[in-house]
């Protein structure tokens, strides 16, 4: 996994990555200095850029959020990242799914506000797409600094992009608030979670990003340690 590629949050479609030349004019068009309110949030001192403070504040406590996820299970606090929450007008996105990206070369995410990102889940599938309200729109912030995190702690190479969605699939949902977590996982009742390391595909991610998502979170949470699991990813011998 080089560091010319970004990774993405979409409701469907096409999940794989885009090329580093599109992310220049995309990041160009995103500049964050129009936004009206900006702050840095966390230990990480994440720069967040939002057109409310509304925004800014909810941002803010993602931010925390994914920091604490990160601490429990040894995953390092990305540094040096920038947060740009975007309306749904920016023209920041390579296709009309695409709730947000991080890009790695400027360690930036770019991401819908609140409300764009709500208007456009109103239109596609339940689960996974859902954003009804702040805590599901939050989860998605944790799952894009789940790959800036994957980033700060690579050592001789990142992992696949497997591995890159399996991390931030188990960090969003470890997020949600038990009631929506709950409700997630209901969707999905006979789905068993992934038997190991080897069904961790990015065909099975680019068939189905919600159940991948799903197996991810039940596969991790039936490890008997966690934090081996994910250090042996980061580190691999």
């Amino acid at each position: 996994m080089t560091l010319h590629e970004r990774y993405s949050s979409r409701l469907s479609g096409d999940p794989f990555p885009r090329i580093a030349l599109w992310m220049v004019v995309i990041l160009w068009c995103c500049s964050p200095w129009p936004l009206a309110a900006q702050d840095r949030c966390g230990q990480g001192g994440i720069l967040v850029a939002a057109g409310t403070q509304e925004d800014l504040v909810s941002a803010c406590q993602a931010v925390e959020r994914a920091e604490r996820f990160f601490i429990q299970v040894g995953l390092p606090v990305p540094l040096g990242v920038s947060l740009h929450l975007v309306g749904e007008d920016a023209g920041c996105f390579h296709d009309a799914q695409e709730i947000a990206h991080f890009d790695a070369p400027s360690r930036t995410v770019t991401m819908r506000d609140f409300q764009a990102a709500k208007c456009l889940a109103a239109r596609a599938a339940p689960g996974m797409a859902a954003i009804a309200n702040r805590a599901q729109w939050q989860s998605y912030i944790v799952h894009e600094l789940a790959h800036a995190a994957i980033h700060e702690g690579c050592d001789r190479s990142c992992p696949s992009l497997a591995m890159h969605e399996y991390v931030a699939a188990i960090a969003q949902i470890s997020s949600l608030p038990a009631e929506e977590r709950s409700i997630l996982l209901g969707e999905y009742p006979g789905l068993p979670a992934f038997d190991g390391a080897a069904d961790i595909t990015e065909l099975y991610y680019a068939m189905n990003p919600r159940q991948f998502a799903v197996k991810a979170y039940k596969h991790f949470r039936g490890l008997s340690d966690q934090r081996a699991f994910l250090r042996e990813l980061l580190h691999p011998r």
